[in-house]
């Protein structure tokens, strides 16, 4: 039986692979071999948290609004007279609205006008300040009270080929059931025709009561070049108009602008159209005149009025 080695034996076999195995290792290190693919590790990547659904839309309407307190002096007015306010600080203007781009970023701004009193929503004296909007922020029952005043009791002058941009960046779509006063403006060009079906997309989400047309001519074609049966008429703008019910006004202008100065042009046409349209849309028998127009309509798409110049 092999004995066990002495300590001198052990601590020289150490010695000897240390001293022999050690220049292997560093080799190794320095020089790996090159069929080993060297990986990074990865850790597990971190899952994200999601963002929460996006809420509807906060209707304000819809919620109750808190119990008024009795010290407000304001809210123990009779109703009629805070309508009476809010009329005086946000209703009574035209507001005319013009797009703006800043930066790439489309955006609307509003010039107020003053109203003539004899027509106070197609004619106007000059500038006047804007509505005390910061009442709308005072508190709920106000907001509820005071907004519809702020649409429904201005006109709204705008271009048809911008409509749908201040509705966006302006005006809002959940506020256009509110307004009844529309003047809207157009300008042709080289024979342009607005997309109709665009514009009175949006003109049938208000419940408008006053409808205004201007039409223009701003590249200095005379207006014996410009024949509205084909241009307006024809384009069935007006056909569309007689689908609303509610108006109570509706006016047809059409101008022509040179050199800046801006003048109504002698045009007994207009005046005719409108006339024949307000009898379609207002007054009694209104309803029975606008069904047997219709069906006119259906059956050839051409109706003969009285004046020569409404075949739609």
């Amino acid at each position: 039986m092999v004995g066990e080695l002495p300590d001198w034996q052990k601590l020289a076999i150490k010695y000897a692979l240390i001293t022999v195995c050690f220049p292997c290792f560093c080799w190794i290190r320095l020089f790996p071999p090159t069929c080993r693919k060297r990986v990074p590790r990865q850790s597990k990547p971190t899952p994200r948290r999601r963002a929460p659904p996006s809420k509807p839309r906060i209707d304000i309407f819809q919620r109750p609004a808190a119990v008024q307190s009795h010290k407000s002096a304001f809210f123990r007015l009779p109703l009629e007279l805070r309508l009476r306010i809010y009329e005086d600080l946000l209703g009574r203007r035209i507001f005319r609205l013009r797009a703006v781009h800043n930066g790439g970023i489309a955006g609307v701004r509003s010039q107020y006008l003053e109203p003539v009193a004899a027509d106070p929503h197609s004619r106007w004296e000059g500038v006047t300040e804007g509505p005390t909007t910061a009442i709308l922020l005072s508190c709920r029952h106000t907001y509820h009270e005071a907004l519809p005043v702020l649409y429904g009791q201005n006109t709204f002058s705008c271009s048809i080929l911008e409509l749908h941009l201040y509705v966006l960046t302006g005006i809002g779509k959940w506020s256009l059931p509110y307004i009844r006063s529309l003047d809207l403006t157009h300008s042709f060009r080289c024979s342009y025709i607005p997309p109709w079906h665009t514009v009175f997309a949006l003109l049938e989400r208000m419940n408008l009561k006053r409808l205004m047309f201007r039409f223009g001519m701003t590249n200095g074609v005379k207006w014996t070049a410009f024949n509205p049966r084909v241009d307006t008429v024809n384009d069935t703008w007006a056909y569309r108009v007689l689908g609303f019910r509610n108006l109570q006004f509706f006016e047809l202008f059409m101008f022509e602008s040179r050199a800046f100065e801006l003048y109504v042009q002698d045009y007994s046409g207009h005046s005719d159209i409108a006339r024949e349209m307000q009898r379609l849309l207002i007054g009694p028998g209104a309803e029975e005149r606008y069904r047997e127009y219709l069906e006119k309509w259906e059956e050839n798409h051409i109706v003969y009025v009285a004046d020569p110049y409404l075949h739609v």
